[in-house]
């Protein structure tokens, strides 16, 4: 029996006809894998052409590593996946892994439909046989950019550029201009607030005058109230999310290895981020490549909340509560399964949480992942969340992902198909929704 790696590797001769005893050392086998934990990849090589034959030994690993020989086609995905709903010929990622059992290699690496998966992964979560669809999909698409493929970038893949110039120059950044005078950070503090890419969006995005800068500094002041100062270290790069869930595992590489010699060099013991996306790639794609990084990843949604229960960050008491609904972004609430930490919070805050029609584990997308084919689709679905939130009655969407603000926000900016009043609610990142109550601000 052969797993992966040294300690994994056990040799065992059994009499065909001593069926207990071979089913007895398969689960030992088994249970011993388990305690060794995940096998780290290895894929630290420079990207190259692959050829379709190559394609088809990754993908047949793929299969095996996301448990795709697991599907029964029983439907469940089918029914929660948000695109069938607007574009009926959408192939969803039942029916993308169901080709490649079907050994359809050569036609799914150039198939529009692995680009068009949001990946929210409600596909996932209601799974009964625990297929993983976002990592096939994700997996696909590296495999697919090796034979040449990819996806339609949004705002003509200046986003994406921007990222690869952070993997592979040595610029020397000069990016903390965002921080008011009011707000106050410490190269020595063991917290380092990871901001992510929101400086780089606030310029990108300036005509739609969203403030995103505001966010990060939203962050910043809800911890000097708390005593802590963070760290922000003007060198940080951009996680890498977008690029690997383009394909593009090459430059992600390069701004993970950027990213955790930053950090390590800073001594820093906690990271605190303000973005899903950043927290789910520390939290499993970079670990899948480094193990244990050695040093502790939260979400600010539940420093914040840590805060408050350890008595550190409390709000003006209200007389009446504030009627919000909440936005669960993919990421952390899908993927990383917090939930409950963003409610609790603003319920700390004296806000009301009104749940829409889909929520927590069942939340409907933002519409888009990794800048990716922004179509009509992907409005649709936006639409959508937008008319469901307006449906509850609140005074403000509120999401604890800055992209969602960003997505949500651009549907509802220009002219509508339909009836603005149906969506006409306004959409507020977190922090700064908290920041607002705080004295004095």
């Amino acid at each position: 029996m052969l797993g992966l790696g040294s300690g994994r590797i056990v040799n065992l001769l059994v009499s065909p006809s001593d069926g207990e005893r071979l089913a007895g050392a398969l689960s030992a086998f088994v249970e011993d894998v388990r305690k060794l934990g995940p096998v780290l990849k290895s894929g630290r090589e420079t990207a190259k052409k692959a050829s379709i034959e190559e394609v088809n030994d990754e993908i047949k690993y793929l299969i095996d590593e996301t448990k795709a020989y697991k599907c029964v086609e029983c439907g469940k995905c089918t029914v929660v996946c948000p695109i069938p709903r607007f574009e009926p010929e959408f192939a969803m990622p039942r029916i993308v892994v169901l080709k490649s059992l079907e050994g359809l290699t050569e036609h799914l690496v150039d198939d529009k439909d692995i680009w068009t998966c949001t990946t929210c992964g409600l596909c996932n979560s209601l799974c009964p046989f625990k297929v993983d669809y976002c990592g096939f999909i994700q997996g696909l698409r590296i495999q697919a950019r090796t034979l040449g493929h990819q996806p339609v970038c949004s705002h003509r893949g200046l986003i994406h550029s921007s990222m690869r110039v952070m993997a592979k120059t040595d610029l020397k950044q000069d990016r903390l201009q965002w921080i008011p005078p009011d707000c106050r950070v410490s190269e020595s503090c063991r917290v380092l607030y990871f901001v992510g890419c929101l400086p780089h969006f606030d310029a990108i995005f300036s005509d739609r005058k969203l403030g995103l800068s505001n966010i990060s500094a939203a962050g910043i002041r809800l911890m000097n109230a708390a005593g802590v100062e963070p760290n922000v270290s003007t060198q940080e790069r951009c996680c890498g999310h977008d690029l690997l869930w383009t394909g593009d595992e090459d430059n992600f590489l390069k701004l993970m290895d950027k990213n955790l010699n930053l950090i390590r060099e800073s001594g820093a013991e906690k990271v605190v981020f303000s973005c899903p996306e950043c927290f789910r790639t520390f939290s499993v794609d970079y670990q899948e490549f480094e193990g244990d990084l050695g040093f502790e990843l939260v979400h600010i949604s539940e420093y914040l909340k840590r805060l408050i229960d350890d008595g550190k960050l409390s709000f003006p008491k209200r007389d009446v509560t504030i009627p919000v609904t909440y936005h669960d972004s993919c990421r952390l609430g899908i993927h990383m399964e917090i939930i409950d930490a963003p409610r609790q919070l603003l319920e700390a805050a004296g806000m009301q949480v009104l749940e829409m029609e889909n929520t927590k584990n069942r939340s409907y997308c933002c519409g888009n992942c990794a800048w990716t084919n922004c179509s009509s689709t992907t409005m649709k679905i936006q639409l959508e969340r937008m008319k469901q939130a307006k449906r509850t009655g609140a005074s403000c969407l509120l999401t604890s992902d800055p992209k969602c603000q960003i997505h949500l926000s651009c549907a509802t900016s220009g002219d509508l198909p339909i009836d603005r009043d149906l969506v006409d609610i306004p959409v507020k990142y977190i922090p700064i929704a908290l920041a607002e109550l705080l004295p004095n601000t």
